[in-house]
């Protein structure tokens, strides 16, 4: 049978993804088709293989679990494995939903930026004036709010981005992970210059946040990498030297864009 192939871009990189499904293939390509050609870099590869195997005993919900280095996932109608080299393989059956199939393609991207330095980050992310902000907070802290009222920037993900060491601290890459009632994810990346802890309140103002604080909140937002005891030592000294580098507040806000007079 022939091998359909794809390339996703994410952040700087790209995911080389590879299925015999015709179908699938279809369906990657316009799901994607807002995504820009991604650089020569390989993150790393997925392979995605269709079986009748009935994985009708899996959790409702996805879930990921860590055996040493070796991360396991499971999905309705899916499950794959994601180890330390390439390929990461999804194994799906015909009722499969897409959305269990991109969240795989999350789970990898976490797993190989963390391999070469960098995290991914429960976060919007947005570039103003060449400069990336770090908007962060639980769900329904008003992330995707922040992005609508955020007119001439541009938004890299209003949900999940990359972050990567550099020489002169840390950056902020885009991912092209979304959903329709998100703001659609934009491409490229920016020095990271701040990072803002939502709390929705009654007017606009900033106020400190001690280190130790930003710090474990940063890591309650790290997905996958988080919950592998393997990893934890790290992925703290990643946020540490973030938090080291790079200013941090919270910002109290209401929906509007007054909020951006204070940054």
């Amino acid at each position: 049978m022939t091998d359909f192939e794809f390339r996703l871009p994410v952040g700087n990189y790209y995911l080389h993804i590879t299925t015999q499904h015709a179908r699938l293939h279809q369906s990657l390509v316009k799901w994607y088709q807002f995504t820009r050609n991604p650089s020569d870099l390989k993150l790393g590869t997925i392979q995605i293989v269709t079986t009748e195997e009935d994985f009708s005993l899996q959790p409702i919900a996805p879930e990921t679990k860590w055996e040493d280095n070796r991360c396991h996932y499971f999905g309705i109608g899916c499950r794959g494995i994601v180890d330390t080299t390439d390929p990461a393989i999804l194994w799906i059956n015909p009722f499969v939903g897409f959305q269990y199939i991109e969240l795989f393609f999350r789970v990898v991207t976490a797993i190989r930026i963390f391999y070469i330095g960098g995290f991914m980050l429960h976060a919007a992310g947005v570039v103003r004036d060449q400069l990336g902000y770090i908007f962060t907070g639980y769900s329904g802290a008003g992330k995707t709010t922040v992005c609508r009222l955020s007119e001439g920037c541009t938004v890299l993900n209003d949900d999940m981005v990359i972050l990567s060491p550099a020489d002169s601290g840390w950056q902020i890459s885009a991912t092209p992970f979304t959903n329709p009632t998100q703001v659609r994810p934009g491409s490229g990346s920016a020095p990271l210059h701040q990072i803002l802890f939502l709390k929705q309140d009654k007017d606009h103002h900033l106020e400190d946040i001690p280190n130790s604080k930003a710090i474990a909140e940063l890591l309650t937002h790290v997905p996958v990498i988080s919950i592998s005891s393997q990893h934890t030592s790290s992925l703290v000294n990643r946020c540490e030297d973030i938090i080291r580098k790079t200013p941090v507040k919270e910002l109290h806000f209401l929906p509007d864009k007054g909020f951006w007079d204070l940054l």
